[in-house]
């Protein structure tokens, strides 16, 4: 059960819950529990931070100090912009400054001999003090947030995530177990910003390789989806300046009608002039012998080359289905 459970109820017909708190109550007729961890966030911060350490495993550890009577400033403004992190100072290997100072400027350490497990705390005033707290928690600048935005992306990307992820309460527990300052993009913008944008700048690096490039053969195939959604995909090969053997898909499309050679062949076109490869750099076209591929192929006029694996499979399924073969079984 999640740990905001021990600030907030649920009334007697389990449709909203109330913070025994300040007794606000808000509709929750689920189990979600985001509205009531924004509420302790925002409305009592001591609270939300005790909570929030039990929940992502912190409690019993050197940082499980008592925040209740910490008076946590809600203006933001307050927090004092950085670009690193505040380190703590490790008690094992610290030694002190044994200076005389009646400032109040000075660091107070706990001794590594008589107390160590106790954690240096760097302060100034109460204020300040305010400030470290709220600052420890890893907190990022603009470009570090904007590498984690990237490699966000790329994964659910080249992984075929569902752009839902990040809306799951598993998953924003783990981002915010490993950096609880991290504030994770929504699935909107992943839809309409992160993913398009990745796809634009994939897209005009293939379109650059493949203009360097001096000929071509492609391969193709058409599929369906477990949801009954029709797919074609195509892919060239060519020798880069490396004289090495290259491949990069040029589409993986859904095709809005059904698998016939003439729909085939208008994709397979719109491919081409998409990536602007001209008639005389295609050498050659490897599909299925199925019969929509092959009228495809003709209506293109392009050289075509059976695929090997496709025709061995054939010949090996009508071999095993022959009268004289099921007698051997």
């Amino acid at each position: 059960m999640s740990e905001v459970w021990q600030v907030f109820s649920k009334d007697d017909v389990g449709l909203k819950v109330k913070c025994s708190i300040c007794k606000k109550k808000y509709a929750n007729p689920g189990s979600s529990t985001t509205n009531m961890w924004n509420h302790l966030k925002f409305k009592h911060k001591p609270k939300f931070i005790e909570l929030d350490r039990i929940r992502i495993g912190l409690s019993g550890s050197a940082f499980n100090q008592d925040v209740s009577n910490v008076s946590i400033d809600e203006d933001e403004s307050e927090i004092e912009e950085s670009n690193s992190l505040i380190s703590q100072p490790s008690t094992s290997n610290y030694e002190p400054d044994l200076g005389q100072s009646d400032s109040t400027d000075s660091c107070i350490y706990p001794s590594p001999i008589t107390d160590p497990s106790s954690i240096a705390i760097v302060h100034k005033t109460n204020s300040t003090l305010t400030k470290q707290m709220k600052m420890t928690q890893f907190t990022l600048n603009k470009s570090a947030k904007i590498k984690i935005d990237n490699a966000l992306a790329y994964f659910i990307a080249t992984n075929m995530m569902p752009y839902s992820l990040v809306e799951k309460d598993g998953f924003k527990l783990f981002v915010n177990a490993l950096n609880p300052s991290y504030k994770l993009p929504g699935q909107k913008t992943h839809t309409e910003s992160r993913i398009p944008s990745m796809y634009s700048e994939t897209r005009n690096i293939i379109g650059n390789i493949i203009r360097s490039a001096d000929v071509f053969t492609f391969t193709t195939d058409c599929w369906t989806s477990s949801s009954n959604q029709p797919f074609i995909g195509l892919t060239c090969h060519f020798i880069n300046d490396n004289f090495k053997l290259t491949s990069a898909c040029l589409g993986c499309i859904e095709l809005s009608e059904d698998h016939t050679g003439e729909n085939i062949a208008d994709v397979v076109q719109m491919l081409f002039l998409d990536y602007e490869i001209p008639d005389r750099k295609i050498c050659s076209i490897v599909t299925d012998y199925g019969s929509n591929m092959l009228k495809a192929v003709r209506n293109l006029n392009i050289p075509h080359v059976a695929c090997f694996g496709h025709a061995l499979n054939t010949t090996v399924s009508r071999i095993l289905n022959m009268d004289e073969i099921k007698d051997i079984k």
